[in-house]
């Protein structure tokens, strides 16, 4: 999840579900705006919970905030083996969350995601 600022950032909420089942919210700014679902491949999945294991992400604090006001967010919670980590990150987070994310985003980006109709 990318939470919004002042400026022009990306705020969207990324889901995966276990079995490869995914849903996307965009936000302001967001490539895409609305709700959308999509299918995750195990093989993304496996690669995503594996940088997640090398990077020592269960080990990582919940939290890493400041006293500032304009910098957006970013959220990620892993559940699997028996283990379920989520870390809000602002400032002063560890050297391999943001690259993380980028990388999620970059495993995610090809996902074909299909417009859920808006209710009425």
């Amino acid at each position: 999840q990318r939470t919004p600022c002042f400026g022009t950032c990306q705020a969207y909420t990324v889901t995966v579900f276990s079995d490869g089942r995914a849903h996307y919210t965009g936000r302001s700014n967001a490539p895409r705006e609305g709700d959308f679902t999509g299918k995750v491949d195990k093989a993304t999945m496996q690669k995503l919970l594996d940088r997640a294991v090398s990077i020592g992400f269960f080990a990582f604090q919940d939290k890493y905030d400041g006293q500032v006001t304009d910098l957006p967010s970013t959220i990620i919670r892993v559940n699997a083996n028996n283990k379920d980590k989520k870390v809000v990150g602002r400032v002063k987070t560890p050297p391999a969350f943001k690259p993380f994310a980028a990388y999620a985003d970059s495993l995610l980006a090809p996902v074909e995601w299909t417009k859920v109709a808006d209710r009425k």
